[in-house]
């Protein structure tokens, strides 16, 4: 009975799903055939997403499916669909349906995801799970194993951070409402790779979220669309990622904030909070309200910035000087700014370039950005000239924090700026050996040195013609002067104050007061220069003449207060064929000229042959001499030797007119039988010009000869035969023997003698004495004080008689 009974179920089973296999072939020839398009219904139009397998949707989204009649996928009226999630441990085996919902053909549905966790899902009637493209039902697989995940998609949860921070991404919890202060970050972080937002904030309105969001740091927009949501008082933006976008809190009121930011799909949220403060006034104040500059200089004005970075300046009055420019300056946070304004290109503004230069781009305003970034941001002119600035004259400077039009109704500060006539005042000179100057490198460093004595102040040089190998005294021609170096500062790397090196060649010009051409631009008229002039050339010689150019200066150094400089090696002026040789103990003229047409505003038309007068102009006299060497010298047997003891610890010196710090050598050569070589190198030569080298001639004997020379630097340029003195060893003298000191004897201590004690005496007992009779007695001229003679006898006599009755 019982295997009947199976094999009735096996024929029922059997025929049952012919039967299914046939109905379904029907009914999808008819699907096919029929080829319906879905009619969407309401529910499209409120859909987030449309549903794709192998796709995300982020939970809290309203995910869209439908079925079409078009497709070969057939659902019944009553086929009961659900929502699976696949189980990852068991190949994909879908679990229960955790949602389960009716559909129909040519039927859609708007599955609400927000309270499912992250996973792997599917569509899927139990049996069958559902491939979807684009929302749309398109085919089935087996939803009983690993195949589901065809159809399969993914269900995340979305995370949201947002937070207020600064441009180095560190939190930030206050702002100010205006200046730079008013401008800082909104961090936004999530796992969901782009999405909107919403932003709203009890009591801010539209126009002031918009403010805040919707307006970056250079007033663009920093969101591709935002909307303005009126039943929801929020702001919308779109196509948000991980970023930090720029918040502008200039004009909101003062007050505590706190910002809610949710993702209207997932309606995920978050919150952050700030509190804007009102910023504090700012002001720009001058550290000194009384700047000097000579006429051509350039003028340092510092700024000091308090609760501000960006500042007003104004230089001159329009109605009052005949000129006025306002600029704008950007502070970059240490609250110090130095503007450095040039008087000599003040007419040459490019008009209103918004940068402080001149039509050929030098400058005229700028800022110190040596270690800073402050900058001039902007210049404007009012008023301008078409001269140099006119010389003793005060100039109006103004500053103030917000705006120009405050610097003429209440500026924050007021101060002159006084334009001085330009000056030559000297020229001088110093030597020093080129090791000397070799170790110079900047201002400081040379100033170190003419303390130390190693740059000497002299008006003599010793100059030769050296050999290759040698490096003669250097010369260093020092200007006092006014008002140049606006010819030389046309930028701020034209001068470098920490090293205090300038572009001294800018305006060197030969000197040439010919009258050759009144053009401005030719020598005679332009910048200035610097040469020597023989003084004494002898009959019918014309003197030698020597100008200072690029290749024959090696280095200048500027204090900034007026004093320049300028290093050159003798050698290259000794030997410059092309001006005119120099020759040993002639006197020269050191002379220093500015002779600029536009700095000191005389006219061309008015120049003549050889007419210097217009030039403003300094000298000095500077001698060069052949160099020397002397060594110190003994008679012996009346011949003067240099002298040394055949001993140790010798020493040949001398003295020389080289630079002090040259460093000679000084060798000593044995003659005839005593051939010897004794050698030291790189003696210095001290700043009184003396030198010594010590040596060990305590193997030598006395009565050998030999040579002594000194060679090297500026002594190179000598003959060999004036390098050198005949040198003689001589006895040493014995070492004296030393008499031994005599030991001290000690001496004895005298023994103390006792002291005897006092023997008590019986005091003897007064006897009355006779007075003697009443006598006036002659003082006399005796000398005892109120004592004659007699009365010494009576005494002596009184005595006698008391001594004899004490007997009895």
């Amino acid at each position: 009975m019982t295997k009947q009974t199976e094999k009735f179920r096996a024929l029922f089973l059997s025929a049952l799903m012919v039967l299914s296999v046939f109905a379904g072939g029907i009914a999808l020839s008819g699907s096919a055939a029929a080829a319906a398009n879905l009619d969407k219904s309401d529910v499209y139009d409120d859909r987030d997403k449309n549903l794709t397998s192998g796709e995300s949707a982020w939970s809290g989204q309203d995910v869209y499916l439908y079925d079409n009649d078009s497709t070969e996928v057939d659902l019944s009226d009553t086929d009961e669909i659900g929502l699976y999630e696949v189980n990852s441990d068991r190949d994909g085996v879908i679990v229960p349906s955790v949602k389960e919902f009716t559909l129909s053909d040519n039927e859609d549905y708007l599955l609400d995801t927000t309270r499912y966790d992250t996973g792997e899902y599917v569509i899927s009637n139990g049996s069958e799970a559902f491939k979807l493209t684009d929302g749309e039902i398109t085919d089935t697989v087996e939803a009983t194993n690993g195949s589901v995940t065809d159809a399969s998609f993914t269900i995340r949860v979305q995370d949201l951070s947002t937070e207020f921070v600064d441009d180095d991404d560190d939190a930030v919890d206050e702002v100010e409402n205006s200046g730079d202060d008013a401008e800082e970050y909104i961090n936004i972080e999530s796992n969901r790779a782009e999405f909107d937002l919403n932003i709203s904030s009890d009591g801010l309105d539209e126009e002031e979220l918009k403010d805040i969001f919707n307006r970056s740091h250079d007033g663009s927009s920093p969101f591709d669309t935002v909307e303005w949501n009126n039943d929801d008082d929020e702001l919308h933006v779109e196509n948000v990622t991980d970023n930090d976008y720029p918040v502008n809190f200039t004009d909101i009121d003062a007050g505590d904030y706190d910002f809610d930011f949710e993702v209207p799909d997932t309606e995920v949220t978050d919150s952050a909070s700030i509190s804007v403060a009102e910023t504090d006034e700012g002001s720009v104040n001058l550290d000194t309200t009384s700047v000097d500059v000579a006429q051509g200089g350039v003028a340092e004005i510092q700024l000091d910035f308090t609760e501000t970075s960006t500042g007003y300046l104004q230089i001159g009055d329009a109605d009052d000087d005949g000129f006025q420019i306002n600029a704008t300056i950007d502070d970059d946070g240490d609250e110090q700014v130095t503007v450095y304004f040039n008087t000599y290109k003040a007419s040459k503004f490019a008009d209103n370039n918004g940068v402080g230069h001149d039509a050929e781009g030098q400058g005229v305003l700028w800022a110190d950005t040596e270690e800073e970034d402050d900058e001039v941001t902007e210049v404007l002119i009012n008023e301008s000239v078409d001269s140099i600035l006119d010389a003793g004259a005060g100039y109006e400077l103004a500053t103030h924090a917000d705006s120009y039009e405050d610097l003429n109704d209440a500026p924050d500060d007021l101060g002159t700026m006084y334009v001085n006539e330009p000056s030559v005042n000297l020229v001088n000179t110093w030597v020093a050996s080129s090791s000397n100057i070799d170790d110079v490198g900047e201002l400081s460093e040379l100033q170190t040195a003419i303390e130390d004595g190693e740059v000497t102040e002299s008006n003599s040089v010793a100059a030769g013609d050296l050999v290759s190998s040698s490096s003669g005294d250097v010369l260093v021609t020092q200007v006092d002067a006014s008002g140049l170096d606006g010819m030389m500062r046309t930028e701020e790397s034209d001068y470098d104050q920490e090293e205090g090196t300038i572009t001294f060649n800018e305006k060197l010009t030969d000197y040439n007061d010919s009258g050759d051409g009144p053009d401005y631009g030719t020598d005679a008229t332009n910048g200035y220069s610097l040469w020597l002039e023989e003084q004494d050339p002898g009959a019918n010689q014309d003197e030698a003449f020597f100008n200072f150019a690029g290749d024959d200066i090696e280095d200048v150094y500027y204090d900034g207060e007026g004093n320049y400089y300028v290093v050159s090696e003798t050698s290259s002026i000794i030997g410059d064929e092309d001006e005119g040789n120099f020759e040993d103990d002639d006197t020269v003229t050191v002379e220093f000229a500015l002779k600029d047409e536009f700095l000191l505003d005389y006219s061309e038309d008015d120049w003549e042959d050889d007419d210097s007068d217009n030039f403003r102009t300094a000298t000095t006299d500077l001698t060069f001499e052949e160099p020397e060497v002397n060594f110190d010298m003994e008679e012996v047997d009346d011949t003067d030797y240099v002298t040394v003891a055949a001993a140790s610890g010798q020493v040949i010196s001398g003295t020389t007119n080289i630079a002090p710090g040259s460093e000679i050598d000084v060798r000593a050569t044995g003659e005839d039988e005593g051939n010897f070589v004794k050698q030291m190198r790189d003696v210095v030569v001290q700043a009184d010009g003396s030198f010594s080298a010590e040596y060990d001639f305590s193997d030598r004997t006395a009565g050998e000869e030999f040579t002594a020379r000194a060679y090297g630097a500026t002594l190179s340029a000598l003959d060999t035969g004036d390098q050198e003195e005949d040198g003689l060893v001589v006895e040493a003298e014995p070492e004296p023997t030393p008499t031994p000191e005599p030991t001290p004897e000690p001496t004895p201590e005298p023994t103390p003698e006792p002291t005897p004690e006092p023997t008590e005496t019986e005091e003897p007992t007064e006897e009355p004495t006779e007075e003697p009779a009443d006598t006036t007695t002659d003082a006399g001229d005796g000398d005892g004080p109120g004592f004659g003679i007699a009365v010494a006898l009576v005494a002596l006599l009184g005595a006698a008689m008391l001594a004899a009755r004490r007997n009895n």
